[in-house]
């Protein structure tokens, strides 16, 4: 690498700052979070993320093209773990900790920081408690990391973050340098032949797709899900299904990736990587943002297929709206996000009618719910988790029953599935969806997951073709 005066300058720069770190951590006795910030030309986030990945670095990526925004991550200066029933609790206690004193910079930062300065990125297990699975290693009951080197892509330009934890004997000149001469691999524009070779559509890996469980089994259950349902022990369970890709040849992320973002460009596109392992889907459905005090999520439960024609998909949509089934089952996950948002919000907005959703390859039923958080309740995006996950159209209801069902009889390792993954800043702000659409990607083998919401009257044949809608986009995206 060419030293510029630019190199030098941010070198110096980033030096000053971590000592005033290295100082402070000296001064308390503890270690200390050191985050600077500044403007940066505009860089790929899904470059970052690949480059990342090619240098063995843990990686993020998040994309909300709707909201003109995207988020990417490489290495770990900290890694935030939690492994029980008050795990949304404790991740958000030790992130409060290391906030508390850090020294945090963002050179020429707008006044709106969405995406700017330190943030933790990563998710939490479907389960509080779950049980051992070694595809979900990496993937523990919650995992929250703190990036090393973060890219925010915002409609006003680019903002490069470095972030380091000092204590006394960090040598900052040293730590400047790495950071330093990290954030240029990240962000040096790839090759031509290099873009091509790791975003290539040809020599795709096409898999072998097999179900874990056999259709006919899985059918069975959801008829046995509706029995127990007619015979009152719980409402409605949300029965998943998992299946397996396996290739001659690793998949390749980035390209699932961007098929994933041009197919779908009204979800949000997600990935966890570790290793070969990496985690990623487009999810339709946001679990909780929270922003300036405005709480935001949505309820999407309710599912019909695309029509061919317009006339067709027309059809369909207003069967979907006039349907019974579906619109009992939209109705309990609205009331109970509008149960647990009261607790929380001193204002609550909620659309009186459902609207149609329609992706690419199904449509939903969908209500948009907006809360005002009141004065005392914690502004916490980590802490609204514990209150929202999961909801009905992952789970269940009532809560407690369905999700007993499911541990006895889903016979489903669903790790992060269905689970919140996302990020939030030093402010408590931030952003979780619902991993849904989404895939554990393992080298050259994949796992696959899709889930359907089983109610009095499902039919078990029409439940298990949804699921193969619903499994289509990644599959799609893998190749």
């Amino acid at each position: 690498m060419a030293i510029s005066t630019e190199y030098l300058t941010g070198l110096t720069n980033l030096t000053s700052w971590l000592e005033k770190g290295v100082h402070s951590a000296h001064r308390q006795g503890r270690s200390l979070l050191v985050s600077y910030s500044k403007p940066v030309p505009a860089v790929a986030t899904l470059q970052f993320f690949e480059r990342a990945r090619q240098l063995n670095l843990c990686a993020t990526f998040w994309e909300r093209s709707e909201d003109n925004f995207s988020l990417a991550g490489a290495g770990a200066a900290l890694a935030l773990e939690a492994h029980d029933t008050e795990r949304f609790e404790k991740v958000e206690k030790q992130w409060q900790d290391f906030i508390e004193g850090a020294l945090i910079e963002r050179e020429a930062a707008p006044a709106d920081l969405w995406g700017i300065g330190p943030a933790l990125f990563g998710g939490f297990s479907f389960e509080d408690e779950p049980e051992p699975a070694p595809q979900w290693q990496y993937f523990p009951a919650a995992l929250l990391r703190l990036p090393q080197v973060q890219l925010a892509s915002r409609s006003d330009g680019c903002y490069l973050t470095l972030n380091a934890l000092v204590d006394e004997f960090t040598d900052p000149a040293i730590e400047a340098e790495y950071l330093l001469k990290l954030s240029y691999q990240l962000t040096e524009p790839f090759s031509s032949e290099a873009l091509a070779e790791a975003t290539a559509a040809k020599n795709t890996p096409k898999g072998k797709l097999e179900d874990v469980k056999p259709a006919l089994e899985w059918q069975e259950l959801v008829s046995r899900a509706v029995r127990e349902i007619g015979q009152g022990y719980f409402e409605k369970v949300v029965l998943a299904r998992e299946v397996r890709l396996a290739a001659h040849e690793p998949f390749k992320v980035a390209l699932a990736l961007e098929r994933l973002r041009q197919t779908y460009p009204a979800a949000t596109i997600f990935a966890i990587a570790d290793g070969q392992k990496c985690f990623l889907g487009a999810t339709p459905e946001r679990l909780v943002r929270l922003c300036e005090g405005e709480v935001r999520t949505v309820a999407l439960a309710g599912t019909f297929p695309r029509g061919q024609t317009e006339q067709e998909d027309r059809q369909l949509g207003q069967e979907l709206l006039d349907s019974p089934k579906n619109r009992h089952e939209h109705a309990i996950v609205v009331q109970m996000l509008r149960t647990a948002l009261e607790k929380v919000c001193s204002h609550i907005w909620v659309d009186s009618e459902p609207h149609l959703l329609k992706l690419p390859n199904v449509q939903h039923l969908f209500t948009p719910v907006l809360g005002r958080l009141n004065s005392q309740a914690p502004a916490s995006v980590l802490r609204l988790l514990k209150a929202l996950h999961p909801t009905p159209a992952m789970g269940g209801f009532p809560h407690k029953a369905a999700l007993s069902w499911l541990h006895k009889n889903e016979g489903l390792a669903r790790g992060w599935y269905a689970s919140p993954v996302g990020w939030v800043d030093s402010r408590g702000e931030g952003e979780f969806v619902v991993a849904i659409r989404s895939a554990l990607v393992d080298g050259a083998e994949a796992r696959l997951f899709a889930g359907c919401g089983i109610v009095e009257d499902s039919d078990p044949e029409t439940e298990y073709s949804e699921s193969c809608l619903k499994l289509r986009p990644m599959i799609n995206a893998l190749g």
